[in-house]
């Protein structure tokens, strides 16, 4: 099943003409260089070898935490969507990641800029949450506000470092810091053996900006599905 509020969270791009002359590619990547050194930094080949991996938002456009971890040597590594491409082992929601997998069910569990695109963020916390074996490690980023609008089609939320201190402040050995690069916050920590989720329901995040004016965001699916996946009626 696939959550109609969710998006795919993978294209990772901004598909709205620039604002002024010269101010930058249509094409503007979230999975920058910042977000690969902080899983560089942050998941070790002792986290990794011979464990299990989950990578929620998966699809590879321009990036993905899979070409770090995976040659470190998972025992399993699963990247999971809610549509087809590359990266993307199964068709899975996150907001059906215990329903699919059961609880306590990776040793790392790795999601990269989808959280913001996501309408219901607490319960698609929660799952990430779940899934992680005790012990394991759960590793997010996301976007902060000052970020530009890139909905594919959709895109909710701007999280903050005092934001994700709160939300996952049931982790161990948790590291909250901004990207260096660009508006935006990643967090690593471990799921304690003792765990006990924290309430989530008092925690407002910021809106997303709006669409500029004259956004392409409604034809995103045609042009990603014609520049990343030629030949590809899907969509």
């Amino acid at each position: 099943m696939t959550d109609p509020n969710e998006t795919t969270a993978r294209i990772q791009g901004h598909i709205n003409p620039p604002t002024e002359a010269g101010a930058g590619s249509r094409y503007s990547a979230l999975v920058n260089n910042a977000v690969l050194d902080f899983i560089r930094s942050s998941i070790t080949a002792e986290d990794v070898v011979g464990r299990s991996v989950l990578e929620v938002g998966a699809l590879d456009v321009n990036g993905s935490a899979r070409k770090v971890i995976e040659p470190l040597g998972p025992a399993s590594y699963v990247g999971v969507d809610i549509q087809e491409g590359l990266g993307v082992d199964r068709i899975v929601s996150v907001s059906f990641l215990v329903d699919i997998f059961g609880t306590e069910a990776f040793d790392i569990v790795v999601s990269t800029e989808m959280l913001e695109h996501v309408q219901d963020w607490r319960w698609a916390v929660t799952q990430l949450k779940r899934v992680v074996a005790p012990g394991g490690v759960l590793l997010v980023t996301t976007r902060s506000p000052g970020f530009h609008h890139h909905g594919y089609p959709h895109d909710f939320w701007r999280f903050t470092t005092v934001d994700f201190s709160r939300i996952f402040a049931d982790l161990q050995e948790s590291r909250v810091v901004s990207d260096p690069s660009s508006p935006g916050v990643f967090v690593v920590g471990r799921r304690p053996a003792a765990f006990e989720a924290v309430i989530l329901d008092d925690i407002q995040i910021a809106v997303s900006p709006p669409p500029p004016k004259g956004s392409l965001t409604g034809h995103a699916r045609d042009v990603i599905r014609r520049r990343f996946h030629p030949g590809s009626t899907a969509v």
